[in-house]
């Protein structure tokens, strides 16, 4: 039987990687290890940091072209692995058969992305609006014509001797049990579950920051996936796991920061992302979110003028100690002088160090889930919180500054909802806006 997961959820700084090198480098010999992690620079620092035994990445050349090919013969041959999110999501059957018989410990760097949306048309040049409504089609047409069958809780079934070539993917994740069709409107591919539910792996170790407020606990909820919590503390001069049973270590951190996190309060700047009160008396709080983005695009341009204006009035820095992000599709409205491409950083970035120059930063998003992946969710009563989901991918995103390295810095949150839930968080109140 499986031992439990080890969530080692201890927040960003704290030493989990530190950890984890050392950990490994003090384990039996004969210990395999499969390590994942988001970015191939962090996979050259496991090799050169896990100076007791040797790791290999993955290559197209030793694959022939493949790097999946090349990652299975490492597995068959016993060998320690460092690999990226990109290439363990495209887990097959061939290499989960050769992991179940090689006895693998999987050091996982970051919650991966566990649900996304299903890209029949990857290689195309469509946008995503485009590529959504025309994979909604073929699918729709595919259930028409008796090749497939959408059952009760989403999940799609290939149901015809028939393989259509256009479609080999598609029937392959649907044999799989990884496909769903929600609400005929939406395909969604899930990460296998098998991965974290079977005999894959001897020991699994997670290592992330707020891992209740993201989608790969909802995701284990979903699934019933069981696994218990931990920390790093640094203990005469050792960072040191242990099991969490509270938060002090949590709150003495975050007092820590707060007199270095400098959270710009200018109504003439925050006005824009500000609550309001609409016809019916409602009170609207989704001001900067990616609806709004399509519909003010007179006030994204102001946004774009405000950001300028907070860099160069509100902070003493030069353009290379600037950050700001916004939703991708939108960023040519933003963009203009003293506010280029190189300042920007992708709202989803996470566990990169390569920005920790950086001491002003603009976060002018108002993030949700996507609406569709509550829909799937929701079919087991596991239900996503709005608030936690949107601090956790700010606090991702915020903490790929110079906060990381203990300098301060100075934000422009202009969302009300979203610098609310930072405020709370950092002086440690209850989340929720």
């Amino acid at each position: 039987m499986n031992k439990k997961i080890k969530i080692i959820d201890s927040f960003t700084g704290s030493g989990k990687t530190s950890w984890a090198i050392d950990y490994i480098n003090n384990l039996h010999e004969d210990t395999r290890i499969l390590y994942i992690t988001p970015f191939i620079k962090e996979c050259d620092r496991i090799v050169s940091s896990c100076s007791q035994r040797k790791f290999i990445q993955p290559s197209r050349r030793s694959g022939k072209g493949r790097k999946m090919t090349h990652l299975i013969d490492l597995v068959m041959n016993g060998e320690n692995i460092v690999s990226t999110h990109a290439l363990f999501s495209n887990i097959d059957d061939r290499l989960l058969d050769a992991l179940r018989a090689n006895d693998y410990i999987l050091f996982l760097d970051e919650t991966m992305s566990v649900v996304e949306n299903f890209d029949l048309y990857d290689e195309s040049k469509m946008i995503n609006i485009e590529k959504e409504e025309l994979v909604k089609q073929d699918v729709q047409s595919l259930k028409d014509k008796g090749y497939l069958k959408i059952n009760p809780d989403y999940s799609v079934s290939w149901v015809s001797d028939d393989h259509l070539g256009k479609y080999k993917t598609l029937k392959e994740l649907a044999d799989r049990k990884l496909l769903y069709f929600i609400n005929d409107s939406l395909l969604i591919w899930t990460f296998p579950i098998e991965v974290f539910q079977s005999n894959i792996f001897s020991e699994i170790y997670l290592l992330t920051y707020l891992f209740d407020y993201q989608i790969q606990s909802l995701y284990y909820s979903y699934f019933d996936i069981e696994y218990e919590f931990y920390h790093i503390e640094e203990i005469n001069g050792k960072y040191t796991l242990l099991e969490t049973k509270d938060n002090k270590n949590e709150i003495h951190w975050k007092k820590s920061l707060q007199p270095l996190i400098d959270i710009i309060d200018v109504p003439k700047l925050n006005k824009i992302g500000g609550v309001y009160q609409d016809n019916h008396n409602r009170m609207i709080k989704t001001s900067l979110s990616k609806n709004w983005f399509e519909r003010n695009p007179e006030l994204v341009d102001k946004l774009g003028h405000n950001v300028v204006n907070f860099f160069k009035h509100y902070t003493e820095t030069k353009s290379h100690q600037r950050m700001w992000t916004s939703f991708k599709s939108h960023v040519p409205q933003l963009k203009r002088r003293n506010l280029s491409d190189k300042q920007w950083l992708e709202i989803t970035c996470r566990a990169t160090n390569d920005y920790g120059d950086r001491v002003a930063l603009a976060y002018c998003v108002n993030r949700y889930s996507n609406p569709f992946f509550q829909h799937f969710f929701n079919k087991r009563n596991v239900r996503i919180n709005e608030d936690h989901f949107a601090l956790s991918e700010m606090q991702q995103w915020i903490w790929r500054s110079a906060i990381r390295n203990g300098h301060p810095i100075s934000l422009y949150i202009p969302s009300e909802r979203m610098r609310t839930l930072f405020i709370k968080w950092l002086n440690d109140e209850e989340i929720v806006f």
